[in-house]
């Protein structure tokens, strides 16, 4: 008899943990308020997917959450007190100036900030140590991923000497996404033809002017650059030229990428705001690197008279045709 109720409260305390444990891998039932502070336009895809993500978390908008949106840089200073005062469950953040400000409005609260992309948070200044945080922060960060993009360049097309470059140094990702790209290239023998510019007609005038031995261009983490890249395509193309990239944009005419995909990384976000939404500390998870894939924009090549060889084709994560 004895024997039957140990097994029997053994059994009640199994089953009550197995219950507990199930509980922390759902949303719990209650309303959530999330922030997002995000100034740059083309991270729309990845906002989408991390949204997409927290729903399949049991975070559906409009039912347990509301997200607070800050999409604009001249908004930011104005809404995120706003915001602060509402005292959100979290505040996801992108770029660094958005994830500096937004810092700075949370000291003194319990608050957590998680950057959904940040290209270097510790050259950036956001933090002081990879692991052991000072901040109540944590995220995703991108870099490391430029040199070997610069790789697959004269992979695709062996030879390349003369790359061409615009750049506007609009974020820290531009300049920390630069410095490993010289010293890419130095490794390499690459000559970077580099084309700093200030705005939209700077960029056209650059393009326009691209020395004659270019034989392709190269395009790095910088807000203007990203958000002209049809322009660059268009010209690339026109010059029969290919174009490498640590930024994505394989769908819009980019030849060959390496480097975080905007899906994937909104998903690893989604998976840290779980996390810190079920209870754990921000400044006690550490901050994870993005998943680097390999994009081949197979259509772009051909029409630019390339063939891509068949082993950069198989090690290829997206392939456009």
């Amino acid at each position: 008899m004895i024997l039957f109720k140990r097994t029997r409260t053994f059994f009640f305390i199994a089953i009550s943990a197995i219950l507990l444990i199930s509980c922390t891998n759902k949303a719990e039932e209650k309303n959530y308020l999330l922030g997002i502070v995000n100034p740059n336009p083309k991270l729309e895809k990845t906002i989408k997917s991390f949204k997409a993500a927290m729903a399949s978390n049991g975070y559906e908008e409009g039912k347990n959450i509301s997200y607070y949106s800050i999409f604009k840089q001249h908004d930011i200073d104005l809404k995120l007190p706003e915001l602060i005062k509402q005292n959100p469950d979290l505040i996801l953040t992108f770029t660094t100036p958005g994830t500096k400000k937004t810092l700075d409005a949370v000291r003194g609260t319990n608050i957590p900030v998680l950057f959904g992309i940040l290209y270097d948070p510790l050259e950036g200044g956001i933090i002081d140590d990879l692991v052991n945080k000072k901040e109540n922060i944590t995220g995703v960060k991108v870099a490391g991923s430029v040199q070997k993009a610069l790789e697959w360049l004269p992979g695709l097309k062996p030879g390349i000497k003369n790359v061409f470059v615009p750049i506007k140094f609009d974020t820290q990702a531009a300049r920390l996404s630069l410095a490993e790209l010289s010293s890419g290239a130095e490794k390499l023998g690459i000559n970077l033809q580099i084309a700093e510019v200030e705005d939209k007609a700077q960029l056209t005038s650059a393009l326009s002017a691209i020395p004659a031995n270019t034989e392709a261009m190269f395009i790095l983490n910088s807000i203007l650059i990203v958000s002209n890249i049809d322009e660059i395509v268009s010209k690339a193309t026109m010059l029969n030229i290919p174009i490498g990239s640590n930024t994505g944009q394989i769908d819009r005419g980019v030849t060959i990428t390496y480097g975080q995909d905007s899906e994937y990384t909104g998903k690893q976000a989604a998976r840290l705001a779980h996390k810190i939404l079920m209870g754990a500390p921000a400044s006690g998870i550490p901050i994870e690197t993005a998943h680097f894939k390999l994009g081949i924009n197979l259509k772009k090549a051909l029409e630019i008279g390339l063939t891509v060889p068949d082993n950069i084709l198989q090690m290829a994560d997206i392939v456009v045709r």
